[in-house]
């Protein structure tokens, strides 16, 4: 078993049954602004990369979450989500759809759960041929590390290798449209 070093007490605090709240005022909770699925997908990872029971009941609070944050009419995933447990928006942002396939292929690789391992490698063979139409640089890579993760625990799984392939493609079709003498980077800018 892995240790588990870091106390969650952080974590628990912003966590509900729900999933975790998005922001706080100093150490309390702020229900104002509700959940998105981008702060979810980044505790799913923390959770599954620690070995201890309190981490995996944590997992399956954010895979619930991000689950319900699939939309597959959209072939998207949701980002925001009220405090009331209304979805803000059809689609989220390319970068959290990206976020969120590399939290699934981490999931489906380094879970020490079945269920989580199982759920998430479902899940992320049921979103991830949609991203090639996510067109941010940074989406591109989260959905790669989603991609490399599965890879590393499932080296022939022919749908992640293709993941990786076109994100890489893709990528280095930016580069090439944007570096120039002085500027080796995917976008015309540093933006966020």
């Amino acid at each position: 078993r892995r240790p588990s070093i870091l106390p969650l007490k952080a974590v628990l605090r912003m966590t509900d049954d729900v999933g975790m709240l998005q922001h706080a005022i100093c150490s309390v909770p702020n229900r104002e602004h509700g959940y998105c699925i981008d702060d979810n997908a980044r505790a799913l990872m923390l959770a599954v990369r620690r070995d201890d029971q309190q981490s995996e009941d944590l997992a399956a609070v954010y895979a619930a979450f991000l689950q319900h944050g699939w939309n597959p009419a959209m072939r998207r995933f949701r980002n925001f989500m009220g405090y009331d447990r209304n979805w803000l928006e059809p689609c989220g942002s390319e970068d959290s759809n990206g976020r969120t396939l590399w939290a699934l292929g981490m999931a489906a690789a380094r879970s020490s759960a079945p269920g989580i391992r199982d759920w998430a490698l479902k899940l992320f063979e049921e979103a991830a041929p949609f991203a090639d139409e996510l067109g941010a640089p940074r989406a591109k890579c989260f959905a790669a590390m989603g991609g490399l993760e599965l890879l590393s625990a499932r080296p022939d799984h022919d749908l992640a290798g293709w993941l990786i392939e076109q994100s890489a493609s893709q990528l280095m079709h930016l580069h090439h449209r944007y570096s120039r003498d002085g500027w080796d980077w995917f976008e015309p800018e540093l933006a966020y």
